[in-house]
């Protein structure tokens, strides 16, 4: 009988599946010197960095919000309890 690692060696060899964007797929050069930093570095067009920092700008905005609307919620849970400790008393 062979030992189990052997017994899985065929799942071990085959490639892992990795999921891509259609957009990713569509492009011709590798994925590997697509998302490597010195080529992006080099390759990125003025559009390309304008949309990079577009999207950064995006996602701080998205955090400020979240975070405010988080405070907001803090703030609205807290009047709800003291008004109900003050309709106890």
């Amino acid at each position: 009988m062979l030992p189990a690692c052997s017994r899985y060696r065929h799942q071990v060899l085959q490639p892992a599946l990795v999921l891509f964007p259609r957009k990713v797929l569509a492009r011709r050069t590798s994925p590997v010197l697509r998302f490597a930093p010195s080529f992006a570095r080099h390759r990125a067009t003025g559009k390309e960095r304008r949309a990079r920092i577009d999207s950064k700008e995006g996602a701080q905005r998205n955090k400020e919000f979240f975070e405010i609307s988080c405070l907001i919620e803090k703030i609205s849970l807290k009047s709800r309890s003291f008004a109900a400790d003050n309709a106890a008393r």
